[in-house]
């Protein structure tokens, strides 16, 4: 049929795939990487994640006006129309947070396919620089599926806040649901600076350890032959 790809023509695209990803995994290794564990660091220094506890944490309060917050920030109350706001200083670290999270996901997955096909064939004899590479491999998906989970922990911050508030708003008597929300705040905001320092750590692991057996990573035995430069 025209236009069929040959098997000829195959292997060369999937060669030149083999090429991209082994070349994306270089540019983390020797930028991104560092790159990133700098940024997290200074992230980490910076006054939106420097607050003490009892300045985050705040009362739900029903605002009636329609510009106290974008429309995208406000939980909405039936049969009102006003909005319970976000927490300022949580709306301010979450989206940084995220940026970070899909940035060290995107990291670690290009260098763990490149590891992956990077394995030679199993044969009888030395396997030492396999075995780093099997132990990377498990590195970096422990450390990704760690990333993971933080995105997960956002969502289920918004959705235990918004039942709260609704408990908030139904029994406003009820003092007990207000603290409520300001000691979930507060708690979000200590797991969310203690999930960046967990991001830069688990970077400056994985960094360390391919930096210690790169040369093994590469060139997992002596007959093996990589495209990595």
């Amino acid at each position: 049929m025209e236009g069929t790809p040959t098997n000829v023509d195959a292997k060369k695209q999937v060669d030149e795939l083999w090429e991209a990803i082994a070349q994306t995994a270089n540019q983390h290794f020797k930028h991104s990487m560092p790159e990133r564990i700098l940024k997290l660091s200074t992230l980490l220094k910076s006054d939106d994640f420097s607050l003490r506890a009892g300045q985050v944490g705040q009362e739900p309060r029903l605002e009636e006006d329609e510009t106290a917050a974008p429309p995208s920030k406000r939980a909405r109350v039936e049969g009102s129309k006003g909005a319970v706001p976000v927490n300022k200083a949580l709306a301010r670290v979450v989206p940084a947070i995220k940026e970070e999270i899909l940035a060290v996901i995107d990291i670690f997955n290009s260098v763990k396919i490149w590891i992956q096909l990077s394995i030679p064939r199993i044969e009888a004899g030395n396997t030492f620089g396999v075995d780093i590479q099997t132990d990377t491999i498990s590195e970096l998906s422990r450390a990704e599926d760690a990333a993971y989970s933080l995105l997960e922990g956002i969502t289920k911050y918004y959705v235990t806040r918004g039942k709260l508030i609704s408990k908030v708003l139904k029994h406003p008597e009820i003092e007990d649901y207000s603290l409520s929300v300001v000691e979930l705040d507060e708690k979000e905001y200590l797991n969310m600076r203690l999930s960046t320092l967990d991001l830069r750590n688990n970077m400056a692991i994985i960094y360390d350890l391919l930096s210690k057996n790169w040369d093994r990573i590469q060139k997992p035995t002596s007959s093996h032959h990589t495209t990595m430069f």
